[in-house]
């Protein structure tokens, strides 16, 4: 990032974005103060799921490709229950 960089380079960019089934899984890369940041996002009718990660693009892709996985299995099993499991899960361990 340039000193004299402008508003619009700075402006949030998706840099993933994928729908399995009723939900959505996405990437972004967002301006922080001085650095580049990353929000990570899996979002359904039940639940809503996120993390920041900061200034590591590498690890932001493996956390957006293992909240795939788990999406892809909430949306599989289909149970309030099972939902509830697995998110809990993905809050803890990742």
């Amino acid at each position: 990032m340039s000193v004299g960089a402008t508003i619009w380079e700075r402006r949030p960019r998706t840099l993933r974005k994928r729908q399995l089934g009723k939900s959505i899984i996405y990437c972004e890369r967002y301006w922080s103060g001085s650095e580049w940041r990353y929000y990570v996002e899996a979002s359904g009718p039940d639940y809503r799921i996120w993390k920041r990660v900061p200034r590591n693009e590498e690890r932001a892709l493996e956390l957006y490709s293992t909240y795939c996985f788990w999406v892809w299995l909430i949306e599989a099993c289909n149970s309030m229950t099972v939902t509830r499991l697995l998110t809990w899960i993905m809050h803890r361990i990742l």
